[in-house]
């Protein structure tokens, strides 16, 4: 379900989209945030003295990724221009520059980020040979919130015709995302329709703002005098949910090289989140990996942000075929399945010398539950069986291996009063990255 939301104040329109978020995510994608000047409010602006915009968003909620660093780190440091495109009058053309509007401030962690307005709006527009600020009848509009190849599409024609000053969002010469990438673990945000179920943002510009770009903190930022292009609205990008994670994906511990295979059949690129999950359960890293379209990969073994994982959660991820991987120093690549969703599952297990044999299990739910498990032989004998405790919103992992007969052919019957992430896997490891892995396929018996 997609709601739109419309606000107009002074001469500046916010337009937004309204999905569905996750109200207890590491990284939830809200909507797309549209702003269309009808008129010359930003007349003040030039690159000596821009005119800045906070845009903030409430409920305690945070960016959930950079797209835009300090001014002297390492890597994505570079502002990214936004496409301004001409609405209405079709003999109207685009004249403002390629980087009159640019995204400035956007670091994960923080509850705001910054735009810089560079060219005055008196100029934006060419019209019959004159140059004019944008009015009723010839709209300039900016849009963050959509995938590279969405923005392609929308302005690719634009850009040959003089309808907008870029062909998509650039940083540098290279198309850039702008996906809003929300952190709501430890914001107030509730499911709909309680009280603190819409996801809002509020908007305010200055002229004479300093350290936008520099500051460790938005509190060091001297944000400088308000001026009229700010509109001042409570514009909703979100309405809260409580989701599950798309998949879990077990990974007990191996050198191997690890990776994330992700096929995305849409035209467009798609933001996943992957969590990874500590001995205990909880979320130590998160990285959001955007799948192009195609077969994509994400290294996890490389991946400085994440690390040698122990589970993974990955959400945001609907339409998608995720699989993950762990390929020895021979080059066989093994898949993990995700896991199964279930009050009661099954899995077939066949001993195997020197292996190790692991039941993972992750309760999504609110509270305590208890899980019982049975070892049975083809005829249904049972020959061992245990209680675990479950911890609400936690990793148990259990070593089966002091259980399972050898030589034999097992079923291991899982069952709980409340569905619980559930899988098996084998591993077995000669040396560093030799050997093998696999996920025990798990049937529903539900």
């Amino acid at each position: 379900m997609m709601l739109f939301f419309f606000t107009l104040i002074a001469n500046v329109d916010v337009r937004t989209t309204i999905p569905f978020i996750d109200v207890q995510s590491a990284g939830t994608r809200a909507g797309i945030i549209t702003f269309s000047v009808n008129g010359d409010d930003y007349q003040a602006a030039s690159p000596e003295n821009p005119i800045y915009e906070r845009i903030r968003f409430d409920q305690g909620t945070k960016l959930a990724e950079t797209l835009v660093d300090l001014e002297h780190a390492t890597i994505d440091s570079e502002p990214i221009n936004l496409v301004m495109n001409v609405e209405g009058d079709e003999g109207a053309k685009i004249h403002a520059p390629a980087d009159t509007v640019r995204i400035v401030r956007w670091r994960k962690g923080e509850s705001e980020f910054w735009l810089e307005v560079r060219h005055p709006s008196s100029a934006w527009i060419e019209k019959d040979g004159e140059f004019i600020s944008p009015n009723t009848g010839v709209r300039v509009t900016w849009t963050m919130g959509r995938a590279v190849e969405e923005d392609q599409v929308l302005f690719s024609s634009a850009y040959e015709n003089g309808r907008a000053n870029l062909p998509a969002n650039l940083r540098g010469d290279q198309p850039q995302h702008t996906f809003f990438m929300l952190d709501t673990r430890s914001s107030i945000l509730q499911a709909w329709p309680a009280l603190n179920s819409e996801q809002d943002l509020d908007q305010i510009a200055f002229i004479g703002s300093m350290h936008v770009r520099t500051a460790a903190s938005p509190t060091s930022i001297i944000r400088g005098n308000q001026v009229s292009a700010s509109f001042g609205c409570n514009c909703s990008i979100g309405r809260g949910e409580f989701r599950q994670p798309i998949d879990i994906l077990p990974f007990p511990a191996v050198s191997m090289e690890l990776g994330l295979e992700t096929y995305n059949p849409w035209p467009e690129s798609r933001p996943v989140v992957v969590e990874t999950l500590d001995g205990d359960g909880l979320t130590s890293k998160v990285t959001i990996h955007i799948a192009s379209p195609g077969l994509s990969q994400l290294r996890l073994d490389e991946n400085t942000e994440l690390g040698v994982p122990d589970t993974l959660l990955v959400r945001e991820a609907e339409h998608l075929d995720i699989k993950a991987f762990a390929r020895n120093r021979s080059g066989h690549r093994f898949h993990f399945t995700p896991s199964l969703l279930a009050t009661h599952g099954r899995f077939p297990l066949a001993s195997t010398d020197d292996a190790e044999t692991w039941f993972l299990a992750y309760n999504p739910n609110q509270e305590v539950i208890l899980v019982n498990l049975f070892l049975t032989d083809q005829s249904g004998q049972e020959s061992w069986a245990e209680t675990l405790s479950l911890s609400a919103n936690a990793l148990t992992r259990f070593h089966l291996n002091p259980y399972i007969e050898q030589n034999a052919i097992q079923n291991l019957d899982v069952r709980s009063d409340q569905p619980i992430d559930m899988s098996v896997t084998q591993q077995f490891e000669r040396d560093e990255q030799q050997g093998w892995i696999r996920s025990v396929p798990g049937h529903l018996m539900d």
